[in-house]
């Protein structure tokens, strides 16, 4: 089912497009989608992109597919191939249709979701590229600014608590806010904690690189190695360059049993220290 299968990002933007009327072209798509003026957008014509492949499937199965995909390979234009493919007369019909077929799947849309953008530190490691700023709510602020102070004098119990605090009076889903609360959970010891509120980000960010490292950090802290290594393994496909991803993994590739990789795990982390 291409709306079940749907991550809770690509279902977000898809309601709010339906809401907007604002959806991306296919010529605003070609030649690449890397061409898109934000990350929004290239986001949201992602998935369109896979829901309309998903209608043409539901509607005819592989074989009409297929043969779409023939009738643009041998030269017919877009109107022409989708008439013969499946009996549309036009694009705009099948658009048409399709924007019908969405709005009838009950999509929904989370208040305050975003497309996330990482960054890299200095040392190659992932940075939350939102800060005190995006946060909209100046009480929401005040707390966050409040608990970064704590957690920078080590104090993450109380970090924790105002981080928390931020969360509760801004509204919508703020990965990064529940990003800050796992890691002051975590380094508290509160674990159990910290697994929550970082599962609760990966809930709707499946991908989001510094919430499955910390996840990792967790497992690993738990010696839960075998769950640590899915989260790491996600977070590296994210970001293989930095160095405390590495360092996770040799230790949770030790104690699995996992001989070869742990050496490469080595050798990745003195290229990166450059020794």
């Amino acid at each position: 089912n291409e709306i079940a299968n749907l991550a809770p990002m690509s279902e977000s933007l898809l309601a709010e497009a339906l809401e907007e009327n604002y959806f991306i072209t296919l010529e605003q798509m070609h030649p690449s989608l890397a061409k898109l003026k934000s990350a929004e957008d290239t986001q949201l014509a992602f998935a369109q992109v896979v829901t309309m492949v998903g209608y043409l499937v539901r509607k005819g199965g592989y074989p009409m597919l297929l043969k779409l995909l023939d009738e643009l390979t041998n030269g017919a234009e877009g109107d022409e191939a989708l008439r013969k493919a499946g009996g549309w007369k036009s694009l705009d019909g099948f658009l048409g249709e399709w924007k019908g077929y969405l709005a009838e799947r009950g999509l929904k849309r989370i208040p305050g979701l975003k497309v996330l953008k990482t960054k890299l530190a200095d040392d190659g490691s992932s940075e939350d590229s939102e800060d005190v700023k995006s946060v909209a709510d100046e009480e929401a602020r005040k707390h966050l600014r409040l608990g970064d102070m704590l957690r920078d004098r080590k104090r993450y119990a109380e970090a924790a608590f105002e981080y928390a605090k931020a969360r509760e009076a801004s509204p919508g889903f703020h990965p990064v806010l529940l990003n800050k609360l796992g890691l002051a959970h975590m380094l508290a010891g509160n674990l159990e904690q910290a697994e929550k509120a970082l599962h609760e980000t990966l809930s709707v960010y499946p991908h989001f690189g510094p919430a499955n490292r910390r996840l990792g950090e967790v497992y690993v802290r738990r010696k839960d190695f075998a769950r640590a290594r899915s989260s790491l393994e996600a977070a590296l496909g994210v970001n293989p360059f930095d160095p405390g991803i590495h360092s996770l993994l040799l230790q949770t590739y030790r104690e699995l049993g996992e001989e070869k990789l742990a050496a490469r795990e080595e050798q990745v982390l003195s290229l990166l220290k450059g020794n």
